[in-house]
């Protein structure tokens, strides 16, 4: 009975809907180059929209042995939460169930030399819907204005940080991200340009209308 009202809740946190039309941007992530584009709302998608980003990610070290996908599909919801995740180049994935929790599959190494193979391990998340803080920076980039504010739910769906209960909170230049403290600054329209603080360095070199 409480699945119905955390979900309103989660749209309301975010504060907006993302601006409806495609759009595309390409900068840096702690030093690595990355491109994303966000589609539009696709009807075949159930309403939602699909987001595709380029990037090198963690080190499977840093996210308890998981092998991210570096070139993901993920499919967001009018507010930008993720409604399921297909890393394509490694088995992990994240799909939605229909009371709007996740089943989380991470790509894990079993064994070792000539014996090494992928596995999959399973994780559950209760929801509501949420960004993935591996991938929040990004995230931030699609809703993010200079005169605006907005919070989301956080998940690390396949790191360390998985039970926390963790948030992203920004009002213009000040961005709380999981307890991490950032500034955001602006292009000359008003959009964000970069993100600089303790372990995240996003920089965007160029935001591009797409068809």
């Amino acid at each position: 009975m409480r699945c119905a009202p955390l979900l309103l809740l989660a749209g309301l946190l975010l504060g907006a809907d993302l601006a409806p039309d495609p759009v595309a941007c390409h900068g840096s992530l702690d030093g690595e180059r990355f491109w994303m584009r966000l589609g539009p709302t696709d009807r075949t998608l159930g309403g939602n929209r699909l987001w595709q980003i380029v990037w090198t990610p963690p080190a499977p070290e840093t996210v308890q042995g998981a092998h991210l996908g570096d070139v993901p599909f993920i499919l967001l919801d009018p507010q930008g939460l993720t409604v399921a995740h297909n890393a394509r180049s490694t088995l992990g994935r994240i799909l939605p169930t229909a009371t709007g929790a996740y089943r989380i599959v991470r790509e894990i190494q079993t064994g070792s030399g000539d014996d090494a193979r992928p596995a999959e391990e399973i994780r559950h998340d209760r929801g509501p819907r949420a960004w993935d803080l591996r991938l929040a920076a990004f995230h931030l980039a699609l809703a993010w204005r200079a005169d605006g504010h907005g919070e989301a739910r956080v998940v690390d769906f396949f790191g360390p940080r998985f039970s926390e209960d963790l948030r992203i909170r920004w009002d213009g230049p000040r961005v709380d991200l999981a307890g991490t403290i950032l500034t955001a600054r602006a292009d000359a329209d008003g959009r964000l340009a970069a993100l600089d603080g303790p372990g995240v360095a996003l920089v965007i070199q160029g935001w591009l209308a797409v068809p």
